[in-house]
């Protein structure tokens, strides 16, 4: 949990703090124990989430995209992404990291040690064993996170099928991180933070990582690299930010495994909206997408939400050919003929739909 109203203590600070060491932005990072769980959390969302920011005048913000969002609209993005397609592609890799590689990581800790995974729930939850009344609550965080995961598509169950998708996106960081020292080029940019951040809780805790970690030297190359830029120091600009040729494969595959669920989101929404006329806070779900090898995945706002942030990240409108190719061969060539029904916005950690429909949905030629 961080706050943004507090100046900043000079000590090194972990990683996942969505850029403030970069933007050396004043801040306070707050470890949720039990009693800041209870008392500052849950008091504030109604429920336990993490992470949370507090901002300066006391607004809350819980899911990590709009975290993000409010930073770069106080304090400017770390490296700005000047071409359309890294734009575009830069935005797509951070949809990835919240809606894929992050659950995914979280699903694999679940399936490959469930007793370590609750006992890091119980130290969270601020109890020193496993025992009693404090292993009774890590279990029933533990059931409940699972049961979260496996509606997104992982389930810890599901061992041998998660550590095949794992191995499979480490190879295809790899594959680009191989090549070059961050995703888009040479300059560290907001999605190399976003996929970091899983990344980093991964080679820290999976003892499937351990044992294979020399099969993708990139990638540990590349978590070194962004540890090592100090608290305050801005990112060397190693070339405008651009969509390399190594990283086209993991885009692709993003687009693959985002895109299609993402329009089926916003198809269902559209259905909700106009059942639900004068509605102003969205359902958590939207109900599942049509299987996929047997898996079920939640529809849920903020694929909607992600969509937008999609459209907006470059002027789809007047975009050269030369970009339009780059884009439709990672496969988002019909993204510019989908057309939002209406706005979703994130505000006061809810999900919320604008009342007013300015455009008509209409469903991708795919």
């Amino acid at each position: 949990m961080t706050s943004s109203s507090s100046p900043r203590p000079k000590s090194r600070l972990p990683q996942q703090e969505y850029g403030l060491q970069w933007k050396n932005v004043p801040h306070t990072l707050t470890f949720a124990d039990r009693t800041v769980l209870r008392s500052e959390v849950k008091a504030r969302l109604g429920r336990i989430g993490l992470p949370l920011l507090v901002t300066p005048d006391n607004h809350t913000l819980s899911n990590e995209t709009a975290i993000v969002d409010r930073l770069e609209s106080r304090n400017g993005d770390v490296v700005t992404l000047a071409t359309p397609t890294a734009q575009i592609v830069g935005t797509l890799l951070e949809m990835l990291a919240a809606k894929w590689f992050g659950p995914l990581v979280q699903a694999n800790l679940a399936a490959e040690a469930p007793d370590d995974f609750t006992a890091r729930i119980a130290e969270m939850a601020g109890s020193e064993d496993n025992s009693d009344a404090d292993a009774t609550l890590a279990k029933r965080i533990f059931r409940q996170t699972s049961r979260r995961l496996a509606r997104t598509g992982f389930d810890p169950e599901r061992k041998t099928e998660i550590r095949a998708q794992l191995k499979q996106c480490l190879d295809l960081l790899e594959h680009r991180l191989s090549k070059g020292p961050y995703l888009l080029g040479g300059t560290v940019t907001r999605t190399d933070i976003a996929m970091q951040g899983p990344a980093s809780v991964l080679w820290r805790h999976s003892n499937y990582v351990a044992g294979k970690a020399e099969a993708w030297p990139g990638v540990q190359a590349w978590l070194r690299r962004i540890a090592e830029i100090l608290p305050g120091d801005q990112a060397q600009a190693g070339g405008r930010p651009h969509m390399p040729e190594s990283i086209k494969p993991l885009a692709a595959f993003a687009v693959r495994e985002l895109v299609p669920l993402a329009f089926e989101s916003a198809a269902a929404l559209a259905d909700w909206a106009e059942s639900h006329p004068g509605k102003l806070n969205l359902p958590a779900s939207l109900g599942f997408a049509n299987p996929r090898e047997g898996v079920k995945r939640e529809m849920t706002p903020d694929y909607q939400w992600h969509l937008q942030r999609l459209m907006a990240a470059a002027d789809l409108e007047n975009l050269p050919d030369s970009e339009r190719e780059k884009l439709a061969a990672i496969g988002l060539g019909d993204i510019q003929e989908w057309q939002l029904p209406r706005e979703v916005r994130y505000e006061n950690h809810r999900f919320r739909i604008d009342l007013i429909a300015t455009r008509e949905t209409v469903s991708p030629g795919s």
